[in-house]
């Protein structure tokens, strides 16, 4: 550590903690004077990059002067002459330093690289590449690239040659006007013709059309769409062709989520049925009309034959800049009207953090997104890992009091812990809450139950504005904000999210408990269901009081079971449950039933009223069908077997879960009924075995 102290000329050494696009967080090594500074584009010593995580990303070693702040903010110290420190393996290799700037910038002539895998591709150099550039370490290249600032830029990731960059966009917007501010494709090859100086540079290691598109998803003033590329300012200010091109990229972000591999069309286009009323606009069932939705958008989606191969989560990453700037426009034009029609200054508040898939990347108004991961609810969730690990870490370094209205989140434009909105969980005259989410019957009965507050807060994190069942189930626990569980695309389980609530008192609990739509059942203690609903209640006591309660959200959706793990043999089907949540399953199980007894000798085997609930008339979706209830899965074997002598024609039942399960039902199969059922997915090659 160098002598000296705060605001001295000394130079200190540390670790980023954290980072966004234009501010970020160091934690100094133990010794140094204080324990951490926060960086900003100012604090840039060399080349300054667009996005600050391109070059200072978690984890990276800096050295930096700290200096004083002005004091009007928590954090006290900043980062001054900020410089990234090279993890030099030898020291021979300094003298090669030079060299490596020019071996570099003839390296990229071939094409911009991403910051990865041009640190990998340079490691298996053959030629006369230095030797400190080949051992596959990103902050050496990062070094190179910011020692010569008017040579290399970074952007999106790519290491750039800035020259080719600029040059390239500078005639790509000047023959905007020629083609309408919208250059087909197809005419790219006229406006950057084969023997054009930066043709290669453009054409890349990949595909003439792969230089292409990730050069305008490194470009924030283009955007590729329908095999056109438009000018985003000319985009932005057509209402009916960006109506259009927002919901495209609803749905894109709705399908993204679920490419984490090579997926066939077919596959992908299964998952229609979970999607929102906009996706479903956008991309219908049909096969021709889904083919047209990837055809507009093989930006997003590379497809190869009949399978699309992968999203690059680069260009995925293009979608939230879109949003950013709509929502900007929305809010200016609200502050706008607000300002005429009422003088009276409006505090400010911050907006709640999102996801990408969401991704699951944050894409409104899905899901949520995204991968990095599958989101609504995102994936998926529904919420993004990405911005609730954000805040998480800004919550460490930023104390934000409750009359706070103004932090370095504002600032810097990134999400902050906000003052708690509301003194109640179910203060509804302080939140009024109306939404397409609750306008169903099945889902105003849901509303009704949590409050308006808890509703709002659903809302906020549920990435798909149309469908209540990315909801997997709320839980109230006594001294704890309401914990929701989101559906995460392609998993059974969820992601668990504390809402953004003060903690729950035992009236939260009871006030639930006293609707006149819940009522206990008679035959199993601690849970109740809810009138005219599929939705259900469980609670947990401690000494004889509850201090627990657990909503599980149902609304029945027709479905066709495209997605599912489906299993066809000659009298038996079993629905595998493995990659979706129960409740999807028993919508197309639901679904079936209705459809079959409209012609067909029904039976419902059901387990504690999963399938059309407790009351004693059944859910409407289910059908008019013969229903036996069983308490348990444990009870289920007996069920069947006794079954069999009243020769049904079909037999739906959930929960297979065991051997003696598949046994009673091989049996009933061989009497004559044709049997479909919601089984386990551990008895995939048992059931292989004796249905085959």
């Amino acid at each position: 550590m160098a002598s000296g102290g705060v605001g001295s000329s000394s130079r200190y050494r540390g670790t980023v903690e954290f980072s966004t696009k234009s501010y970020g967080f160091i934690k100094l090594d133990k010794g140094n004077p204080v324990p951490q500074a926060f960086f900003d584009k100012s604090s840039i010593s060399g080349l300054i990059p667009d996005d600050l995580t391109d070059l200072y990303k978690k984890g990276t070693k800096v050295e930096a002067r700290i200096d004083h702040t002005d004091g009007k903010h928590k954090i006290k110290f900043k980062a001054k002459e900020l410089q990234i420190v090279t993890r030099n393996k030898t020291s021979k290799s300094s003298q090669g330093q030079g060299g490596g700037s020019g071996y570099l910038k003839h390296y990229l002539k071939d094409g911009a690289c991403q910051l990865e895998k041009l640190a990998e591709n340079l490691s298996n150099a053959q030629d006369n590449c230095p030797r400190f550039l080949r051992n596959n370490d990103v902050e050496q290249i990062r070094n190179v690239v910011s020692k010569h600032p008017d040579w290399f830029i970074i952007k999106s990731g790519f290491v750039c040659l800035k020259e080719a960059e600029d040059d390239v966009l500078e005639e790509i917007m000047e023959e905007m006007e020629t083609y309408n501010n919208q250059i087909p494709f197809a005419a790219m090859s006229a406006v950057i013709p084969p023997d054009h100086d930066h043709r290669k540079y453009l054409h890349s290691r990949e595909q003439w059309n792969v230089g292409i598109k990730d050069f305008v998803a490194r470009n924030k003033t283009l955007v590729y769409w329908d095999e056109h590329i438009w000018s985003k300012g000319y985009l932005f200010s057509r209402a009916e062709i960006m109506s259009k091109f927002q919901k495209d990229l609803a749905a894109v972000g709705y399908y993204a989520q679920f490419v984490t591999q090579p997926v066939a069309t077919s596959s992908l286009r299964g998952h229609y049925h979970q999607a929102s009323k906009e996706v479903k606009e956008v991309a219908s069932a049909k096969e021709s009309d889904f083919k047209e939705f990837l055809d507009r958008n093989t930006f997003f989606f590379v497809v190869r034959g009949d399978n699309v191969k992968e999203c690059p989560p680069h260009r995925l990453s293009c979608i939230e800049s879109f949003y950013q700037k709509k929502k900007k426009n929305n809010k200016k034009q609200s502050a706008t009207s607000t300002s005429s029609s009422n003088p009276v200054p409006q505090t400010r508040k911050s907006s709640a953090p999102l996801s990408p898939a969401k991704q699951p990347i944050i894409i409104p108004p899905l899901m949520q997104v995204m991968p990095s991961q599958p989101a609504p609810a995102s994936s998926g969730k529904k919420v993004s890992k990405a911005f609730s690990d954000m805040e998480a870490e800004f919550k460490k370094c930023v104390q934000v009091t409750d009359n706070t209205t103004e932090s370095y989140s504002f600032e810097f434009n990134a999400p902050a812990a906000s003052p708690m909105l509301f003194d109640s969980v179910h203060d509804s005259a302080r939140s009024p809450y109306q939404s397409r989410l609750f306008s169903s019957p099945e889902t105003a009965v849901f509303k009704k139950l949590i409050g308006n507050n808890i509703a709002g807060a659903i809302q906020e994190e549920i990435l798909s504005e149309d469908t209540l069942n990315s909801l997997l189930l709320l839980r109230l626990n006594i001294g704890k904000p309401p914990m929701a569980i989101f559906r995460i695309p392609g998993e059974k389980n969820g992601l668990k999210h504390d809402l953004k609530l003060p903690p729950c008192k035992i009236e939260d609990i009871q006030r639930i408990l006293m609707q006149p739509e819940v009522v206990k059942s008679n035959d199993r203690p601690n849970r109740y269901y809810v009138k005219r609903t599929l939705h259900s209640i469980l609670t947990r006591e401690s000494a004889g009081k509850v201090n627990s309660l657990t909503l599980r959200c149902q609304v029945h959706e027709p479905s066709e079971g495209l997605g599912l793990e489906v299993r066809k043999w000659k009298s038996f089907t079993a629905v595998f449950t493995g990659n979706y949540p129960d409740k999807y399953i028993y919508n197309y199980l639901r679904t079936r039933s209705q459809t079959l007894s409209k012609s067909e000798d029904v039976l419902v085997i059901d387990v504690d009223g999963q399938l059309y609930g407790n009351e004693e008339h059944p859910h409407g979706s289910i059908g008019t069908v013969t229903r036996i209830t069983c308490p348990s899965s444990a009870d289920l074997s007996p069920l069947i077997l006794e079954s069999i002598e009243h020769s049904h024609g079909h037999m739906i039942t959930v929960d297979v879960d065991a051997v003696d399960h598949l046994k009673a039902i091989q049996k009933m199969c061989g009497q004559g009924t044709r049997v479909l059922a919601a089984v386990s997915s551990d008895l995939k090659s048992v059931a292989e075995s004796m249905f085959s």
